[in-house]
């Protein structure tokens, strides 16, 4: 595979009540992106995960400690608890959609619903440089 460069956007549009109470609505639009550029190394893959499955580990290959990603992609159609890097480290939980544009070369995947299983769908990108856009204020 030679290089690749892959554009990540994420819009959101919030509907916010009218400053003077009038039953009016104002909306209000954000787009973020993050570009990656000179990828040598992608894997995506979709699995379920089974109710009250814990640190289960989701392989990444060929992302590793020495070739780690550059960007991560996870999106559940339930909410999962993860742990980026190492099966010992801060959870973040309740994630159910996330970019990251960060150094990490493992993921590890909690569900910590005892009767719903989930599916859960990742992207890595690796070997390349990632350049985000904030929206101005």
């Amino acid at each position: 595979m030679g290089t690749f460069t892959a554009e990540f956007v994420q819009t959101a549009r919030i509907l916010e009540s009218d400053a003077f109470g009038t039953g009016g609505r104002t909306v209000v639009y954000r787009v973020n992106t993050l570009r990656v550029t000179g990828g040598s190394r992608r894997h995506e893959h979709e699995r379920g995960v089974s109710a009250s499955v814990s640190n289960l580990g989701v392989p990444l290959d060929p992302i590793s400690d020495a070739l780690s990603a550059s960007v991560l992609w996870f999106e559940a159609d339930n909410p999962l608890d993860i742990r980026l890097g190492a099966s010992n480290s801060t959870m973040i939980s309740g994630v159910r959609s996330m970019v990251i544009g960060a150094t990490l070369s493992a993921l590890f995947v909690t569900n910590p619903s005892s009767t719903v299983s989930a599916i859960m769908r990742v992207l890595v990108i690796g070997g390349a440089s990632a350049t985000a856009s904030l929206p101005l204020a």
